[in-house]
């Protein structure tokens, strides 16, 4: 076994600004001898750095960025400091399900690269959940009641949110895997690398995880201009993998011309001109984010 391995589980969590949410998330992690909890400290407020140096939990670890880096660099730090043979990344404003833990206790093995679960959604004023399913959740879902080659491909790479898998850290050092420092869909690199190299998965049909919505988060507000082109790089990127691999058609590979019907639809004919207009003055980032992704369709 690694040397580097202490524990059985090891639980990164990136944080920002938010302690109070960060206490709950931590507080649904069961106080175990081999469980390791890492947060990745995105150079909060002195006050609310303080607050979370001061939470109580066995095994936790407090590291600090020095400058803000977002959560992706968050949890690359977080990531070298894993200590478990088992990790997974979650959000601070969430929570795994009770008795989440007995559930990977019974599931995991030798042989897995990873496990992947369903997810709850709970709405975070009421505390009520939610019959909405996420994205992701549906095609975990979907995968583990029909394991067709439509659901395998959208299992592999579509399924990209780090906090609804447990991953063999093993897995992750031996095939260099590590979250992008974007601003936004940090996770996507991660996930993809887990789905490209992963040989062998398994679905445990138990929600163990809690996505919680924030009505107040970023994003559950309107984007500007300049944070959709954002995420319009992060589809190009992916994009290019996706043709490479022969996947080149809706729900993967997403074309202009849905842009733009996507853009009339949520925000109206003015907008999608100026976000256009946008990508026109800044296309070499998109030739750019168009190529950064190719070298995975290699591999």
């Amino acid at each position: 076994m690694n040397e580097k391995i202490r524990y059985r589980y090891s639980v990164v969590i990136p944080h920002y600004n938010s302690s109070g949410l960060l206490q709950r998330m931590i507080s649904s992690i069961p106080e175990r001898d081999d469980v390791q909890v890492i947060v990745a400290d995105d150079c909060s407020t002195d006050e609310e750095y303080e607050a979370v140096r001061n939470i109580e939990h066995k095994n936790l670890e407090v590291y600090r960025l020095g400058e803000n880096g977002g959560a992706g660099a968050a949890r690359n730090v977080g990531l070298e400091h894993v200590e478990g043979e088992w990790a997974t990344f979650v959000d601070a404003d969430d929570t795994f399900a009770d008795g989440a833990f007995d559930v990977f206790d019974k599931n995991i093995d030798s042989v897995l690269d990873y496990l992947c679960y369903f997810v709850k959604v709970i709405d975070d004023v009421t505390g009520e959940a939610s019959n909405e399913l996420l994205c992701h959740d549906r095609i975990v879902r979907n995968f583990y009641e029909n394991p067709s080659r439509r659901n395998l491909n959208l299992f592999l790479y579509r399924n990209n949110v780090c906090w609804n898998k447990l991953v063999r850290a093993d897995f992750i050092t031996e095939n260099n895997i590590c979250f992008e420092p974007s601003p936004v869909n940090n996770d996507v690199l991660y996930t993809l690398k887990v789905g490209i190299f992963g040989k062998s998965y398994k679905v445990v049909p138990v929600e163990l995880y809690e996505w919680r919505i924030q009505w107040k988060s970023i994003t559950q507000g309107r984007r500007t201009i300049e944070r959709e082109f954002l995420f319009y790089l992060q589809a190009q990127k992916r994009n290019t993998f996706y043709k490479s691999i022969g996947l080149c058609y809706y729900p993967f590979y997403r074309s202009d011309m849905l842009y733009v019907l996507h853009f009339l639809k949520k925000r109206g004919l003015s907008d999608t001109i100026r976000f256009f207009r946008y990508k026109h003055k800044h296309i070499e980032e998109v030739k750019r984010a168009r190529e950064a992704y190719l070298n995975l369709a290699r591999q």
